[in-house]
């Protein structure tokens, strides 16, 4: 899947010019050496399942924009990433002469990945979109802890494991994972790699 033909697309049925500095900056974010997961091939996977879910969104470009930046702020040592993303988003998105409502729709979407919590339908597919990564065969979830564990290298281990424990255990303790009908069939395996992480979190 090539991103830059997603980020073209979006951009020509948004009225814009395809705008290739704003996505090259965009992508250089993703690939600081800092990051393990929260990538370029994590966007990739994210707009696979967008594709599969493209139908059923209200404002499917809303969805595609917030993917490309919920994520573009990713430091580890900072507690605001969320907030960062959304401001380098109303940046951009003012920069494109977006209205006021779309540039609003999409940060909402972004800051709602701080507490994956959400009443609106398209933000819980894009929400879906992104927790995806639980509910995937053992192999891929287990590197994507993995490559989590790597992005936290700096964090003394017990610490890491205790925090990495409560984090997966909010996720374990909703009555469900997943808001649509479209990730139904992830939830039992979610759960069943959450729970087979925090076994080995704990030990």
């Amino acid at each position: 899947m090539d991103l830059f033909t997603i980020w073209k697309q979006t951009m020509e049925c948004l009225n814009c010019l395809e705008q290739k500095d704003m996505f090259d900056d965009l992508l250089l974010c993703y690939q600081e050496a800092s990051r393990q997961y929260h990538t370029t091939q994590h966007l990739v996977s994210c707009f696979i399942h967008y594709e599969i879910c493209q139908s059923k969104m209200k404002d499917p470009l809303v969805v595609a924009l917030a993917l490309f930046y919920h994520d573009v702020v990713y430091d580890v040592r900072r507690l605001d990433n969320e907030q960062m993303s959304a401001q380098a988003w109303q940046r951009d998105g003012s920069r494109l002469g977006l209205s006021n409502e779309t540039i609003e729709n999409v940060t909402g979407m972004i800051l709602a990945t701080k507490n994956h919590k959400t009443e609106d339908a398209d933000t819980q597919i894009f929400l879906d979109i992104d927790l995806s990564i639980l509910g995937e065969q053992d192999e891929v979830f287990d590197q994507f802890e993995r490559d989590i564990r790597a992005e936290y290298v700096w964090v003394p281990e017990e610490i890491f494991r205790n925090r990495r424990e409560q984090i997966l255990r909010k996720f374990l303790e909703r009555d469900q994972i997943f808001y649509t009908s479209s990730f139904c069939s992830f939830e039992q395996k979610a759960r069943k790699n959450l729970w087979r992480r925090i076994v080995e979190l704990g030990k």
